[in-house]
């Protein structure tokens, strides 16, 4: 862990945010960027929405498979850490909304290496669905949307449906992948 021992680092972070120091998207990121534990954060003014996931993230040596356990030579350690330019963030993305629901910030990010969810669809993919159905919300619709999202089984409404169109192709490949689609 990056952070071990290093926890009360990230009270500066705190100590912007609580003394007043953020006052637009670029000192958000500023302060954010200060908070060594990682988080994606969100950030919000009349003019302005903007995200930055927080983090002392690792720089992996060249051919390091984070699934995989490492050769203990010292050949796959770390070679320092990202810098705050290098984290995900955005200031008013196109769409003018942010979505996230613990859930990886940018395509391309890693996880922790005890993280395995971050797979082909996350439950995020849920809100978004559930927010794209109108196109402007109210606090309530929008409460609605995260209710609707929160109870459902991804696995039932984003995954099964691409299982569904195969099966769909021809006969299930046997009478227990039938049983379970059916």
């Amino acid at each position: 862990r990056s952070t071990r021992g290093r926890e009360v680092m990230s009270a500066i972070g705190f100590e912007n945010l609580n003394s007043n120091a953020v006052q637009d998207p670029a000192s958000f990121a500023s302060a954010m960027s200060k908070i060594e534990f990682t988080f994606n954060w969100f950030y919000a003014d009349n003019q302005n929405i903007a995200l930055f996931s927080s983090g002392r993230v690792p720089v992996r040596a060249a051919g390091v498979d984070l699934g995989l356990p490492t050769v203990g030579t010292g050949g796959s350690e770390w070679n320092g850490f990202y810098t705050a330019a290098q984290h995900p963030q955005a200031v008013n993305p196109s769409g003018a909304r942010i979505l996230n629901w613990n859930n990886k910030p940018v395509a391309g990010w890693t996880a922790a290496d005890d993280e395995w969810g971050y797979g082909s669809v996350h439950r995020a993919e849920l809100l978004e669905n559930a927010v794209a159905r109108r196109s402007t919300h109210s606090l309530g619709s929008l409460v609605a949307a995260m209710n609707r999202a929160a109870t459902q089984d991804l696995r039932d409404a984003e995954v099964l449906p691409a299982i569904d169109a195969v099966l769909a192709t021809g006969p299930a490949p046997s009478g227990r992948e039938q049983q379970m689609l059916d």
